[in-house]
C-alpha cells in the first residue's frame, strides 16, 4: 500500500493528475479498488469483481505516462533542471561559492549516496528541507552568474525557453546529435565536452506493469489468488507488460 504497483500515491497522483491536466483518460475508480482491497498470506490482494478497475488503472497509468509524465515539454524541462543542478554542482565542487539554501549546498558541496541517507539521518533531514521555492530561488539567482553555462541555463528556463525535444522509435544518428551540439558550441563560444549541458540524447522507457515485482494479485471467489494478467481475460493487459522504448533528443534550440 506505500510503495507497490497499486499503492496508495498512484491511486493518488493519476487523480489529482489527471484532475489538473485535463487528461480524462488518466480518470480511476480510486474509491472501488479501495473498497475491493483485502489481505491474504501477508500479501495485498484485490477482489476478483474489482479486477476491471485494475485494467482500467493499468491502462490509464500507460496513457498518462506518454500525455503527462514523459510529454515534450515535461521531459525538456526536467532535462534543463539536471543540467542546471550538474553545472552549480560542477562550479562548487571548482571552489566556487555559489547563493543556495544551507540544506540545497549540502547537496552541491558533497557526493552524498544512497549508504549515506541509510547512516546519517542528518542528510536525511537535509533533504526534506528542499522543495521547489531552494531551487526556484537559487536558479533566480544563478542567472546573472559569471558562468555562461550556468547563467545560459537558468536564463532559458525562467523565460520559458525550453529546449527542443524530438522522439523517435529509432536512435538519432550521431551526426545529427554532434551537427547539434556543433551550434552551440559555436553559438556560446563554449567546449565541446561542456555541450553536454545543453544536447541530451536518452532513451525513454514506459512499463506500465511489471509482473515480476510486486504483483497485483486477483482474488478468485474461490480463494486462490493470481496475478492480473492471469486472472484477466483482456489481451491488452499481457501487452502492457512489455516495456515500450522510445529515443529522445533534447538540445538548446540556439
Amino acid at each position: 500500500m506505500v510503495s507497490g504497483q497499486l499503492d496508495m500515491d498512484r491511486l493518488d497522483y493519476l487523480q489529482r493528475d489527471s484532475y489538473f491536466t485535463g487528461v480524462e483518460e488518466g480518470v480511476i475508480g480510486s474509491e472501488r479498488i479501495i473498497k475491493m482491497l483485502d489481505v491474504v498470506n501477508g500479501n495485498l490482494v484485490v477482489e476478483e469483481k474489482g479486477i476491471y478497475s485494475i485494467e482500467n488503472f493499468i491502462g490509464a497509468r500507460r496513457i498518462m505516462y506518454w500525455q503527462v509524465y514523459m510529454h515534450k515539454t515535461v521531459v525538456a524541462s526536467e532535462y534543463m533542471l539536471t543540467s542546471i543542478l550538474k553545472r552549480a554542482k560542477f562550479l562548487y565542487q571548482q571552489g566556487k561559492d555559489l547563493f543556495a539554501s544551507p540544506s540545497l549546498k549540502v547537496f552541491l558541496q558533497n557526493e552524498i549516496t544512497l549508504n549515506d541517507f541509510k547512516k546519517s539521518p542528518e542528510q536525511l533531514r537535509h533533504f526534506s528541507m528542499i522543495d521547489d521555492n531552494d531551487i526556484i530561488t537559487s536558479i533566480k539567482v544563478w542567472q546573472t552568474d559569471e558562468d555562461i553555462i550556468l547563467s545560459k541555463l537558468c536564463s532559458m528556463i525562467l523565460s520559458r525557453k525550453l529546449f527542443k525535444t524530438e522522439i523517435s522509435k529509432t536512435p538519432f544518428s550521431a551526426e545529427k546529435i554532434n551537427g547539434q551540439k556543433q551550434k552551440i558550441a559555436d553559438s556560446l563560444k563554449i567546449s565541446s565536452e561542456d555541450t553536454a549541458y545543453f544536447a541530451i540524447s536518452e532513451t525513454l522507457v514506459n512499463s506500465a506493469y511489471d509482473e515480476k515485482d510486486k504483483q497485483i494479485l486477483i482474488l478468485s471467489r474461490k480463494g486462490g489468488t493470481q496475478d492480473i494478467v492471469a486472472a484477466s481475460d483482456n489481451l491488452n493487459i499481457l501487452a502492457l507488460t512489455k516495456p515500450v522504448e522510445k529515443h529522445c533528443f533534447c538540445y538548446a534550440n540556439l
